[in-house]
């Protein structure tokens, strides 16, 4: 055929040939074709008219071709020139088709929006031009359908994708290739559904009909095959998969080249199963053999290019391979951004990938904002749901879930199943499956394990419905597996894990990753279950499979694993290496800051936690806690375990407070993060349980572990963390020697382990060990043995004997040995557990220390003391090297030096020891509760009873035993121990009969809780036996004697000592009942086993001899104490040499006595021996040294040998000042105080003020301004300025010793009265009488009250005596006199023996019988006129301080006082810079003008003013008002002192601007001082205000007219309120008709002559006394004692109410009335603020009737009620158990009161 010839022919050709070549997807030879084609259009002529029609579909055919090559901006271009054409040409029908080409363009762009737009435009011309069923209009149907589809808006996809189909099967048949087109977007649109069946079935509808039209070698079926195999893909049938793809690639093979981009493709997909298959090289070949070909044929910057470059960077993600992984995706990322610019869906899957592997990276914020990204480019283009939007909130929520935010993942993924169910028609979808899984792990990670299961299995359902069986449900199965073992459920947990590996078999090839995460599974489980070598076995299957793979990462979780299994059996070095090898992996692989670099360090950190390697643990759990906070910030659960890690060391390290602290950040985090129902805070409160159950807070312990416990038991009732539950409580029980209760708990553990774990794991060895201890505890020792014997059966055959178990296993059994007293075999067993403990662990490991203490207590136990000394050593330099020296191991170390020191008979440096481990713990445990603490101080005790100190000793013993007491139940072993040694001290005071209640009490207990022989009962039958023999009870000595030896013999010939005691002490009894021969049997075998035991110069004996003496030197008997204190020197020069410590120490002890003889000489021959031995041993510049020479210098002051006692002082101090660098040291002080004092002796009194002042700078700056020390210095130096007559001076030293005396000693201390007679005596001298005779008096008074017989009394007396009456005025004497007759009372007869007027009492009494004022005043008018003008007020006073009347001096009108104004300023003025300055500036203000708000004298006046002879005080007020009679009407806000009290009374004040005081006055004293007005009171409240007493008694009252009569007031007996007796009856008074009238009558009785019997007031002084405002309340008592101080002593039998509550008291009213009463009691039954039933009548007394009262107002029932039976009054019957009624003496008292304040 000639084409040359006919142009048109020639296009047409073109076309068909573009046309086939496009369908056969060769796009650029189609493009090739039409471009031709069209280019022959544009050079020929316009002559025929079918070229415009050529043109515009040439155009749109190229733009075709650009379209399917994603080249999207000339698909644009000749889209628009074909727009253009059809516009030109006014042809709707071909811009229709215009419109429908831009969508096709937008569609691919993945602009779904403007496609949409497009489509609907398109068909918009189309439906107008043509009807719905043509062929265009299904195509573009077709178009909408595949946007929808995209947009997974599933529903309008399938609609407008069936339309389409209709259409083209009623237009152009089953047959067409369009009618396949839709076929296959059906089956997309399934597939996407997740209907896979349908899916399939479509697609191979669409191929049988593309094999019917073109045959089996055609590009669409092959295409239609990848589909296939795509949907199989997902299905995880990989090999059906493969085959598709096979079949797809043989026809893209037969049709085109070898070469083509198809077959990329195909490597493409076939690398993809490779890469599920873990055949990554395989993979990562094909997948680059595609990027090869496409980079061949579209070049480097297309979008196939940029889907391979993701493809080989997911491939890189599976071999953790981040690194590389990222930067293939960044570049898949450019290429696309270039092509399709930010706004993309292929953009958005880039960003998503790199999301995923910054996650791996734990990199999470990076992670979080690339998915951000992804999302809001997916919801710009597919709106808020959509299939892409679930992957972006799937991937966000594991994000969350990897940063432990559980409640966010949570919400992210309902959110996506939200979407996914508005999406799919039911949940029958891959995607919703996905999202279950999610939500289990959360779940999981949450430890609701119920829900895990439910999500993980609902998910499982799904893929089974949907017929997949993938990888997915395998995974799936494994996390099943895995929350069943979380909860210890192993059977359940294996069966899952067997699953797992069924399906991951029949899908993937033996040497798959997925195969070796079965076996890691398989491994973890039998590692929990202490199948170790089957844990090994499955761990290094899983590993060969990965270093098979070259897949690093899991191979360093396998070595992790490993390292699990190796720690567990103590091959610590093993598990290190593991351990380190997996974190070099995670570093090389992830870098140093990933969460998985921060688990490795955290296990390597517990490797060293268990070689007691604590810093290096420390180092590393600090390594990944400041990873996970880099990573996670603070508030997150890898930062809690961290703090667990860390509170851990703490705890070990006994840092109980650091522990406590990481523990509740770890508990805070958690209870933040999940719901309150989950094991990880179960844990939290049992981590803080074990540091209160370390701390010995048992309550607190308790409580924490009750928390978990109840956590645990509402997750799971039986599961592994239950069972520990059980143990910690059980745990607390044995330490609180609870041994019922704690057995009961480890046997209910241990049968939960049974049941979990199977008879041989760890935990229940574990177990054993606790019941072997509880055994051991009781005595049982074959018991104990034989559980123990189990422990290392189990341990042997799960980890085999040559491990770390079996130090601890010797150690017990050891334990038990030493116990049982048999030391030998103790010894063997501990020895085989130090060579294993230092084989597997090294030497510096706690338990090696332990052991070592425990071998020291055996020597101890055998008096091998410095064997013991030097094995106590060893175990201190360990665990100090360990934990430092600040700790409670440490502390024990201390008490085992006690223990030696003591036995040495070292008793300060046992003390020292003791103290000091004291100190540990109190610091530790931050109080005295605690068993630990309870120890040392018996500890302590019984050093104080070897130095026969004897109350110390009682009462350290007392303190220990509550301790122990408040801790522990009473019987229990320490509690009894405690009894015993307090019965020790009884025994030792001569207390024998409370001794023997002790010793009976503890044998008591320890019958109870110890088996019969057993040591405790046999050393407290020994104590009872001393006892009865100190009572001389021979026979009961003897009894328990022989029970003690028995019981010693049977135990073990170890307590040979006690033997040798026993066996003196019955020979002791022998002899006390004439029994010779038998003593003298018994005193031989008691010597031969002493010798045995000790020898002759053994130093046990030291002790012996010591404490003999000691008793010796305490009787008195002081050559006999020489003689025993010589033995133990002899003992102690033969052992230890005669240049020993302890030999110094002993001069010293014989010194002493010397010195009780006055034998100073030889005393001081004894020191100077002991002082050479200390310079020899210790050097001349020891402390110790030191002291002897203190010593020594006291001899000399005390032999008046001033000058040598001066210098050997002054060795002394040289030492202390090179020992303490400076001189700020106490010591150096007390040295500086004694050399003063023997500067004073030799009157050099300006250096011995010189020392003082030295002494003085030293203890001020160590002690503080106020200390006791510093009172005493001041004291001193006021006494040098006396003697030496500087008056001023010795004032101000007294003054400043006064004041720190009251602040920190009670008023009436001896100090206080000693410096009062010191300032008083140098008033005295200075002739300033006024102060002088107030402060004598003061202490006088003082003195009296400490010590009436004192030798400063007489001398007070005598300096009063001296101060000339001339000189001072008190007062006038007649109304001084009128004053006390009116305030002495019943005292008066004490006052007229004083007065030497003892015989005149009687006729006193007879002359004034109506009140005691008068007969008062009688005697003191008598005195008066006997002594004439020598009677004074001073000698009064004196004579009322001796009777201890200091109140009514206190109230004399004297003495007065006026108060010069010195200054007053408002604050803003006393807040100027002006007037802030003290009053040693002159800065007057206004002192012509006086003022309050600004004034102030100047210095000049006011030191005239100080330095008057009556100017003795100054004070401050606040607002002072001068318009008011007193100026001030309380001391509110109110400061005075003596003048004298202050060195310098300017200076002074430069301190007090803190105060902030308004007004300064200095008061000077004047005589005499009259008061304005005399108050009566008329009642007894009144009394109180106006006397300030508050002791009970007859005081007189005023009547309204004012005249006076005695009464009885109450201030005791309640607390704040004061009571007028205004009525007391004996029961025949009450019960007479005289007496049963009310108030409302006057029935006066023994008005002037008040009693108990019969005694009541007028009706007009009873409404007197409630008429006053402060008569409130009245009440009714029984029998109260007048004689009492207290009055009554409880209130039994007691009524009280108000006024306001009853006002008919003094009414005539016959009613029944309910009454609010603030408290009744009748007979023991009470009740407060309750309703009560009160009669008053006229006839009637007012009264309360009994069974009336039960049934009316608040029901006040009373028990065992009398018939009728009436309280308080009336009595028409009576009970003789109400105290008011009980005998015809008792009596019934009411009262009127108020309160005093």
């Amino acid at each position: 055929m000639d084409f040359e010839e006919n142009s048109n022919d020639r296009i047409q050709w073109l076309c068909r040939e573009g046309t086939a070549a496009f369908q056969q997807g060769e796009y650029d030879q189609a493009r090739y074709k039409y471009e031709k084609a069209l280019k022959i259009i544009n050079e020929a002529t316009r002559q025929h008219k079918d070229h415009p029609q050529f043109e515009f579909d040439l155009n749109l055919l190229i733009s075709a071709t650009y379209r399917q090559k994603y080249q999207f901006l000339p698909a644009y271009k000749y889209c628009e020139t074909a727009t253009k054409i059809a516009t030109n040409g006014n042809d709707n029908m071909k811009l229709a088709k215009c419109l429908h080409s831009k969508g096709e363009i937008n569609r691919m762009n993945e602009r779904f929006k403007d496609a949409l737009k497009d489509y609907d435009e398109s068909l918009k011309i189309k439906l107008k031009l043509m009807d719905e069923n043509k062929a265009e209009i299904a195509e573009t149907y077709h178009g909408k359908g595949l946007v929808y589809c995209t947009q997974s808006k599933l529903k309008d996809a399938q609609e407008m994708l069936e339309k389409s189909l209709n259409i083209r099967l009623n237009i152009l048949g089953q047959k067409h290739i369009d009618t396949a087109a839709s076929y296959s977007s059906i089956g997309l649109m399934y597939a996407i559904k997740c209907q896979f069946v349908k899916a399939i079935e479509n697609y191979k509808i669409s191929a049988d009909i593309l094999v019917d039209i073109l045959g089996n070698k055609n590009i669409h079926l092959a295409k239609l095959y990848r589909y296939i195999g795509r949907v199989y893909y997902r299905k995880s049938r990989f090999d059906k998969a493969a085959s598709e793809y096979k079949r797809s690639n043989n026809i893209y093979e037969q049709i085109l080249s070898y070469n083509h981009i198809e077959i990329a493709h195909f490597n493409n997909d076939e690398a993809k199963i490779r890469l599920h298959q873990s055949k990554f090289a395989d993979a990562s070949a094909s997948f680059e053999k595609c990027l090869q070909k496409q980079k061949e044929f579209l070049g480097d910057d297309s979008l196939l290019v940029a889907q391979s470059l993701r493809n080989i960077g997911l491939t890189f993600s599976k071999q953790s391979m981040y690194k590389e992984a990222i930067v293939k995706y960044e570049k898949c990322l450019d290429i696309r951004k270039e092509i399709l610019g930010e706004n993309n869906l292929y953009v958005a899957q880039s960003y998503a990938d790199i999301a995923t592997i910054h996650c791996y990276q734990s990199l999470y914020s990076d992670a979080l904002s690339m998915h951000k990204k992804a999302l809001k480019i997916r919801e710009d283009s597919l709106g808020d749901e959509s299939v892409d939007i679930i992957e972006s909130y799937y991937g966000i929520g594991l994000v969350n879930t990897h940063q432990c935010k559980y409640k966010n993942a949570l919400q992210i993924f309902e959110k996506a199943v939200k979407i996914c169910r508005q999406l799919f028609e039911d949940d029958n979808n891959i995607y919703i499956a996905s999202l279950y899984h999610g939500i289990g792990l959360v779940y999981a990670h949450q430890s609701k394990y119920n829900d895990a299961l439910s999500k993980f299995n609902a998910s499982i359902q799904i893929y089974q419905k949907i017929d997949v069986e993938n990888v997915d449900i395998a995974d799936l199965y494994s996390n099943i597996g895995t929350v069943y073992r979380l909860q210890s459920k192993f059977s359940a947990a294996q069966l899952n894990y067997n699953k797992a590996m069924t399906i991951r078999r029949k899908i993937l090839k033996e040497d798959s990753l997925d195969i070796a995460a079965s076996y890691n599974d398989t491994g973890m489980i039998n590692y929990c279950q202490s199948r170790f070598d089957d844990a090994l076995s499955s761990f290094k299957k899983s590993l060969k499979i990965h270093e098979q793979v070259t897949e690093k990462l899991p191979v360093a979780a396998i070595h992790n694993n490993i390292g699990l299994v190796n720690s567990a059996q103590c091959k610590f070095a093993d598990a290190l290496a593991s351990f380190q090898k997996c974190l070099d992996i995670r570093k090389e692989l992830l870098g140093e800051c990933h969460l998985q670099v921060a688990t490795s360090y955290n296990n390597v950190g517990v490797v060293y936690f268990n070689q007691s390697n604590y810093g290096m643990a420390l180092e590393k759990h600090q390594l990944a806690l400041n990873i996970q906070e880099q990573l996670l910030g603070r508030d997150n659960l890898h930062i809690a375990l961290s703090y667990d890690n860390i509170g851990k060391i703490y705890c070990q390290q006994c840092k109980y407070k650091e522990a406590l602290e990481m523990y509740n950040l770890s508990l805070k985090i958690r209870r933040n993060l999940l719901d309150d129902n989950n094991l990880d805070i179960a844990t939290s409160y049992r981590n803080i349980g074990m540091v209160y159950l370390n701390q010995a807070k048992y309550k607190d312990a308790l409580q924490q572990f009750q928390q978990s416990k109840e956590i645990r038991e509402r997750i799971s009732d039986e599961n592994f963390d239950l069972a520990d539950s059980f143990y910690c409580l059980g745990s607390v029980y044995y330490h609180q020697s609870k041994l019922v209760e704690a057995e009961n708990m480890f046997k209910i553990s241990l049968e939960m382990y049974h049941g979990v774990l199977g008879s041989h794991h760890l935990a229940v060895a574990t177990l054993r060990d606790c019941l072997a201890r509880i055994d051991d505890r009781k005595s049982n020792y074959n018991d104990a043995v034989r559980d123990l014997e189990s422990t290392r059966s189990i341990r042997c055959s799960i980890i085999g004997d040559d491990n770390s178990h079996m130090a601890f296993y010797y150690n017990n059994v050891g334990n038990i040995y030493l116990h049982r007293s048999e030391y030998g075999k103790a010894k063997v067993s501990y020895r085989k557990s130090l060579e294993i403990a230092i084989g597997k662990l090294g030497e510096t490991t706690l338990i090696v220390a332990d052991i070592y203490d425990n071998i020291g207590t055996i020597h101890l136990h055998q008096h091998q003391l410095n064997d013991a000394l030097h094995l106590f050593k060893q175990s201190h330099h360990i665990r100090s090297s360990i934990l430092g020296e600040n700790n409670l191991h440490i502390a024990k170390s201390y008490c085992n030096f006690g223990h030696i020191y003591r036995l040495q008979a070292k008793y300060e440096d046992a003390l020292a020891e003791y103290n000091s481990a004291l100190e540990i713990q109190r610091r530790e445990f931050e109080d005295d509760d605690n068993l630990e603490v309870a120890a040392t101080l018996n500890d302590i005790a019984s050093v104080y009873y070897k130095q026969a100190k004897l109350d110390d000793a009682e009462a350290m013993f007392e303190t220990s035993s509550k301790i122990r007491s408040k801790l522990l139940k009473s019987n229990t072993l320490e509690v009894a121990e405690s009894i015993l040694s307090i019965g020790l001290v009884y025994k030792s005071q001569g207390k024998y009969d409370d001794a023997l209640s002790k010793f009976e009490e503890s044998e008591e207990i320890f019958n109870q809780i110890l088996e019969i022989n057993s040591f405790h009962i046999a050393l407290t039958y020994k104590y009872l036996g001393d006892v009865y023999y100190a009572q001389s009870q021979y026979d009961n000595a003897h009894q328990k004697y022989q029970k003690s030896l028995k019981m010693f013999q049977k135990l073990s010939h170890n307590h040979d000592r006690y033997y040798a005691q026993l066996c003196y002490y019955i020979g002791l009894t022998f002899n006390a009942q004439s029994s010779y021969a038998e003593a003298v049997k018994m005193f031989e075998k008691a010597f031969n086993a002493k010798l045995d035991t000790l020898g002759e110069y053994d130093i046990d004996l030291i002790d012996v001899y010591t404490n003999v003496g000691h008793t010796m030197k305490n009787q008195s008997k002081y050559e006999d104490a020489i003689k025993m204190y010589q033995k133990s020197l002899e003992i102690q020069i033969n052992r230890l040499g005669e240049d020993h410590l302890d030999v110094a120490k002993t001069y010293p002890i014989i010194a002493s006595i010397y010195r009780i003889q006055k034998q100073d000489e030889k005393a001081l021959n004894m020191y100077q021996k002991s002082l050479h031995i200390k310079k020899k041993q210790l050097g001349n510049n020891h402390l110790d040294t030191a002291t002897s020479y203190d010593i020594i210098a006291s001899i000399y002051f005390d032999l008046a040998n001033y000058d040598q006692a001066l210098r050997t002082y002054n060795e002394s101090l040289k030492i202390r000042l090179s020992v303490f660098g400076d001189k700020n040291h106490l010591e150096i002080a007390e040295l500086y105080d004694k050399i003063g004092s023997i500067y004073d002796r030799q009157k050099k009194y300006e250096e011995a003020l010189s020392r003082l002042q030295e002494s003085l700078s030293i203890k001020i700056q160590v002690l503080g301004d106020y200390h006791s020390d510093v009172a005493v210095l001041y004291r001193n130096i006021g006494l040098i300025f006396d003697t030496q007559s500087h008056h001023e001076e010795a004032l101000s030293a007294y003054g400043k010793s006064l004041a720190i005396r009251k602040r920190t000693l009670k008023e009436d201390h001896l100090d206080i009265g000693e410096l009062y007679f010191k300032i008083a005596n140098v008033y005295q001298r200075q002739a300033k009488y006024h102060p002088s005779l107030i402060l004598y008096l003061q202490s006088l008074d003082i003195y009296l009250q400490c010590l009436e017989n004192h030798p400063n009394i007489a001398c007070i007396k005598r300096e009063i005596a001296k101060i000339p009456a001339s000189e001072i005025e008190l007062g006038d004497l007649d109304k001084f006199i009128y004053q006390v007759a009116n305030q002495i009372k019943v005292q008066w007869s004490e006052l007229a023996s004083k007065l030497d007027f003892g015989d005149s009492i009687a006729v006193i009494q007879r002359e004034n019988c109506y009140s005691i004022f008068d007969q008062a005043y009688a005697l003191l008018q008598k005195w008066k006129q006997k002594e004439g003008h020598k009677a004074t007020v001073k000698d009064l006073i004196v004579v009322l301080i001796e009777m201890r009347r200091r109140d009514i001096v206190d109230k004399h009108e004297d003495p007065g006082f006026a108060s010069t104004l010195i200054e007053s300023l408002s604050l803003c003025n006393d807040r100027s810079s002006t007037f802030r300055k003290n009053f040693y500036v002159n800065a007057a203000a206004n002192e012509c003008v006086p003022n309050w708000s600004s004034y102030r004298l100047s210095k000049s006046k006011m030191t005239t003013i100080k330095n008057a002879a009556s100017s003795t005080y100054f004070r401050a007020t606040c607002n002072f008002n001068d318009q008011d009679k007193k100026g001030i009407r309380n001391r509110r806000d109110y400061f005075s002192t003596l003048i004298s009290m202050l060195a310098d009374f300017h200076a002074h004040f430069a301190g007090m601007a803190a105060y902030v005081l308004y007004y300064y006055m200095i008061i000077a004293v004047f005589l005499p001082f009259t008061r304005l007005a005399v108050i009566k009171p008329k009642t007894c409240v009144a009394v109180a205000k106006i006397h300030q007493t508050l002791q009970n008694g007859y005081f007189t009252l005023y009547d309204s007219t004012n005249k006076p009569y005695l009464a009885f007031c109450d201030f005791q007996s309640d607390s704040g309120f004061a009571w007028t007796l205004i009525e007391s009856l004996s029961v025949p008074n009450a019960r007479s008709s005289t007496f049963r009238k009310s108030y409302y009558y006057s029935v006066p009785a023994n008005e002037c002559t008040p009693n108990w019997s019969m005694y009541r007031l007028s009706k007009a002084k009873m409404t007197t006394i409630k008429s006053a405002a402060s008569s409130t309340h009245f009440r009714a008592t029984c029998s109260f004692n007048g004689e009492d101080e207290k009055g009554i002593r409880n209130h039994r039998d007691y009524l009280r109410t108000s006024f306001c509550a009853y006002d008919h008291f003094l009414a005539a009213k016959n009613v029944w009335t309910c009454a609010t009463v603030d408290y009744i009691n009748v007979r023991g039954y009470s009740c407060s603020k309750c309703s009560i039933t009160f009669y008053s009548s006229n006839a009637y007394h007012l009264f309360i009737h009994l069974p009336y009262a039960k049934t009316q107002c608040g029901r006040f029932a009373v028990g065992e009620l009398v018939k009728h039976e009436d309280a308080f009054g009336h009595y028409n019957n009576i009970n003789s158990r109400f105290s008011c009624t009980a005998n015809s003496t008792s009596t019934t008292n009411w009262w009127i009161g108020g309160a005093i304040f």
